[in-house]
């Protein structure tokens, strides 16, 4: 079963932090896009995905993550991920999405690329 906990971070722009505690696979789908549809219609909004209690996540939850990626880019927003667990930076890193994905180490690193042109960046693990 998957926990979602979402928080607004205030600033400048509009960002809320959502905590993703569990598996993100294919039975937390549905409950996972009730969370992050009505934060993606919202124009100019930044969402920032915490990791750090997420235990698994499979193609199906790779995939959603690209889907809101690409979501939020369409709406001049942002969609960061940050604070990958071991097991789960394995799996993205396999299947090519981090590559494609904003990650982060940490929410404040996040934060920040929010306020900071972008630049190429390439996400390592540190062991």
């Amino acid at each position: 079963m998957v926990k979602i906990r979402t928080k607004d971070i205030s600033g400048a722009k509009k960002m809320t932090l959502v905590e993703i505690e569990g598996a993100l696979d294919t039975l937390a789908i549905a409950e996972t896009e009730k969370v992050l549809n009505p934060l993606i219609e919202s124009e100019e909004g930044f969402i920032i995905i915490d990791c750090s209690k997420l235990s698994y996540i499979n193609t199906v939850g790779v995939v959603l993550l690209l889907r809101y990626h690409i979501k939020a880019k369409r709406k001049n927003g942002g969609f960061k991920i940050v604070n990958l667990t071991k097991t789960v930076y394995e799996i993205m890193e396999i299947s090519g999405a981090l590559k494609l994905l904003e990650v982060y180490k940490e929410i404040e690193e996040a934060i920040d690329s929010i306020y900071t042109p972008e630049v190429e960046q390439e996400t390592t693990l540190e062991q």
